[in-house]
């Protein structure tokens, strides 16, 4: 269903046992930006079933078409029930600084706090420089980088629409694609290892995001345009 949002099969699979529900937007690896329908739909169900929600919201920079609705901001109720995690590392290329960001309901911060103690590391002086300078000065460089990421995206799908048998996707968002290549008689294990060895390229194996995946493969494209066109 071009890799739609489906809240009716969603509604199905909550049961007495679910707690949380977790969101993906933009969304890695469809590259769907959900439109504010889908997210009322999800804030829905979460009502409904007195679900809590985390919203991973790290790639809302890098959207070529639509826009990104933070799931929070949708109305007090979501507001409260969900943690909201943001950062740095995929717009602005520096994942080796571990830093982010989450937004959540002052009443959840303190056990927040308490439960992650002890669990994770502490931004350093570094990262957190990285994190002002991408804050304060980045936006410039972020959108030139967007233009060509655009362009890179624009030309994979190109080629890859070109080859008989398979179906890609146009991402909203994210520097991937998701084609499906299925009718080529592989598993996504099978086309990744057959794609590094054969072709040395490497890709992701799709089936490693959910069974839904299996037949799919992800491709970062964002690289520059001779290497990109060498693959």
């Amino acid at each position: 269903n071009d890799l739609k949002l489906d809240l009716d099969d969603l509604k199905r699979r909550i049961t007495p046992r679910t707690r949380l529900l977790m969101v993906s937007n933009p969304h890695n690896p469809s590259g769907r930006v959900f439109t504010r329908e889908e997210l009322e739909g999800i804030g829905q169900i979460a009502k409904d079933n007195n679900l809590f929600v985390f919203s991973d919201e790290l790639y809302e920079d890098m959207i070529f078409e639509g826009r990104h609705v933070s799931l929070a901001s949708l109305n007090a109720n979501l507001f409260e029930r969900t943690l909201s995690a943001f950062g740095f590392s995929k717009a602005f290329g520096i994942p080796g600084f571990r830093i982010a960001y989450i937004v959540c309901h002052g009443k959840h911060m303190q056990e927040l706090k308490k439960r992650l103690h002890g669990m994770i590391v502490h931004a350093d002086t570094l990262a957190q420089a990285a994190a002002k300078a991408a804050l304060t000065n980045g936006t410039p460089w972020l959108k030139r980088l967007m233009v060509h990421l655009r362009e890179m995206r624009d030309y994979a799908i190109q080629r890859l629409s070109a080859i008989p048998g398979v179906w890609c996707p146009v991402p909203q968002a994210t520097p991937f694609l998701f084609p499906n290549l299925a009718s080529f008689g592989m598993t996504s294990q099978e086309m990744t290892q057959h794609l590094e060895e054969n072709a040395k390229v490497i890709v992701q194996n799709g089936a490693e995001f959910g069974p839904p995946g299996e037949g799919h493969i992800r491709i970062n494209f964002a690289t520059a345009y001779p290497v990109l066109r060498e693959a």
